[in-house]
């Protein structure tokens, strides 16, 4: 699994990586932006841990410019612990944020969690049906079916569940979900409660009254895996 670490403190950086080389990564080690950028498009990493504080471009102006081309997973490496700080990196398309200082195996175990998603979800997107739990959703026709029976979602709901199980166990940020389920014709983080509300409702169960479907507050939404 070949990571791109994006840090200008060599020391930092060369103590993670030879942690990381032990635990099974290969790893490649840039110090500025447009670095990282060409190394996306070059070498086409598995992975990128992009620290914050960079020379010329910043950590999140080039998660930002990565996500414009590559849907490749990126960690946020930052001593930066406000909930803003956090909210700001997983809008800016980071599939995660941790905080400086960590623990070099939780890190890597982290990455393996998140290479292991992305597996999944590239072979969901390839298939024309997910299964969640006991319900399956037919992609093509946008129904979802469980033990047999059709649950009747609109377009949207469809779309919300859509895209929370392509990225199961992960953190959907509200912009997420607004340009996948409305693209360029609107939609706002009310309108995404509202509808959230109303797929919770239809898809309940007694042991599972929230569909399974949680809230991270001023985020986006997660869909826990089964």
């Amino acid at each position: 699994m070949s990571v791109l670490l994006v840090d200008d403190d060599l020391l930092f950086a060369d103590v993670l990586a030879y942690s990381l080389r032990i635990q099974g990564f290969s790893v490649n080690i840039v110090t500025d932006g447009q670095q990282a950028l060409d190394q996306v498009v070059r070498s086409e990493p598995d992975m990128v841990l992009l620290d914050v504080r960079l020379p010329k471009l910043n950590g999140l102006q080039i998660c930002f410019q990565i996500r414009q081309t590559s849907s490749v997973p990126i960690i946020i490496l930052s001593a930066n612990d406000e909930e803003e700080d956090v909210i700001g990196a997983l809008e800016c398309g980071a599939d995660d944020y941790v905080i400086k200082p960590f623990s070099h195996r939780e890190l890597g175990a982290r990455m393996k969690a998140l290479l292991r998603r992305c597996a999944e979800h590239k072979s969901w997107q390839s298939s024309n049906e997910l299964e969640l739990g006991d319900m399956v959703l037919d992609v093509g026709s946008h129904q979802v079916i469980r033990k047999g029976t059709v649950i009747s979602l609109t377009r949207i709901e469809f779309r919300l569940l859509h895209v929370l199980a392509m990225n199961i166990g992960m953190v959907v940020p509200y912009s997420q979900l607004i340009d996948y389920v409305w693209g360029h014709d609107g939609g706002d983080a009310n309108l995404v409660k509202t509808h959230i509300c109303h797929l919770r409702r239809k898809l309940a169960t007694p042991d599972e009254p929230g569909a399974g479907i949680r809230s991270v507050a001023t985020v986006g939404y997660s869909l826990k895996t089964t």
